[in-house]
């Protein structure tokens, strides 16, 4: 009874200029034909830019993110030919990697040296530039909420569809480091709604306050922002405060947000799909970790849980608290039907695992 999502992520511009984080960094990277600007989102490091000598105008020009490998790949056809190359970071700096390019030579400029480099194909640059980096720690932790279309960004934020924009919003911040964030400061506020909005369970307007959120908090591929540049009337232009306060916990802390809407871990309690929006009518998780040892991979359809699987480290005891209204369940392992639980008077089912043992659950019954 696996649970798989098959969906690989790698949303993708093909827009000059279209800003993307670059993973293990606080740096964003707006990326043009020709240029790359690098920013430091958090506001602590100096920003730099390449100028690189393509031959212009780009045909299929494309920056894509892929955030199964943590790379920022950019292509395109140039006047003499199709070129690629990606950027990455790693501990000691920023790569940038040409794969193809038209001639024998790339010419790149550096802001911070006066003298040109030249790389060939297969070359690599290292960029010892000082960043502050953040080593990923694998997290195999997916969404999944049904929607398989293209990946292009631009028309992802046109429809303005979280069953498309959570599971990015999810696997992008596994990639960028935490930070402290000023909890009163500009799109803080829409932040402090959400996180209002799921501890109550307002499961119905929920999605509202996210929605304002995305749209005033977040520039080019998620990339945060403390304060909207977009003047939308999200919330009452004010004066910007300093000192400057990073905006990266928007999108690490909104990540953690959203994951709180499927999954909650309280004490010796897990909650499953606890502030489900009435949107999120089928879906995926897996690989989520608890606290005690755990991983969960679960799946509901027509807003109905319908099966579970869960993998203990420990030998252990904990209480599982089931969707309202599941009153008796199934449990498994190795695919041979151990008993049926029931749910006490608040949906509660306590489950005994053994270490490195899994159990399936299924047969959530009303």
């Amino acid at each position: 009874m696996k649970i798989n999502i098959a969906q690989r992520f790698h949303p993708f511009s093909h827009e000059n200029g279209t800003k993307f984080l670059l993973p293990n960094t606080s740096y964003s990277i707006q990326v043009f034909p020709t240029r790359l600007n690098f920013v430091d989102v958090a506001g602590q490091m100096e920003s730099f830019f390449f100028s690189l000598d393509f031959s212009g105008p780009l045909g299929d020009f494309t920056a894509e993110l892929d955030l199964e490998l943590g790379v920022l790949r950019v292509f395109g056809m140039t006047k003499k030919g199709y070129m690629r190359y990606i950027i990455c970071a790693k501990k000691d700096g920023i790569w940038l990697t040409v794969e193809k390019i038209p001639e024998e030579k790339l010419i790149l400029h550096r802001s911070f040296s006066p003298e040109p480099l030249c790389l060939s194909k297969g070359e690599t640059l290292l960029i010892s530039y000082p960043f502050n980096h953040f080593e990923k720690m694998k997290n195999e932790e997916r969404l999944s909420l049904g929607i398989h279309k293209s990946q292009e960004w631009e028309l992802i934020r046109r429809r303005n569809d979280f069953k498309e924009i959570f599971p990015f919003w999810l696997m992008l911040s596994h990639w960028i480091p935490r930070k402290d964030g000023g909890r009163e400061q500009g799109n803080y506020l829409l932040l402090q709604e959400c996180r209002r909005k799921i501890n109550q369970g307002e499961k119905e307007t929920v999605l509202t306050a996210f929605r304002h959120l995305f749209l005033a908090a977040f520039d080019g591929v998620l990339v945060p922002r403390l304060y909207d540049s977009e003047y939308q009337g999200i919330l009452p232009e004010v004066e910007q405060k300093k000192p400057f306060s990073s905006p990266l916990p928007l999108l690490t802390e909104g990540a953690e947000l959203i994951r709180s809407m499927f999954f909650q871990e309280k004490e010796e309690k897990i909650a499953i799909l606890p502030c489900l929006s009435s949107e999120f009518h089928s879906g995926r998780m897996m690989g989520v970790k608890s606290l005690k040892g755990l991983t969960l991979d679960f799946e509901w359809t027509k807003k109905k849980l319908r099966r579970m699987r869960i993998f203990s480290l420990y030998e252990q005891e904990f209480l599982l608290n089931l969707p309202k209204g599941i009153q008796s369940c199934r449990i498994k392992q190795n695919q041979r039907v151990i008993k049926k639980l029931m749910t006490d008077a608040e949906g509660n089912v306590r489950l005994p695992l053994g270490a490195n043992k899994t159990i399936d659950l299924d047969r959530f019954e009303r």
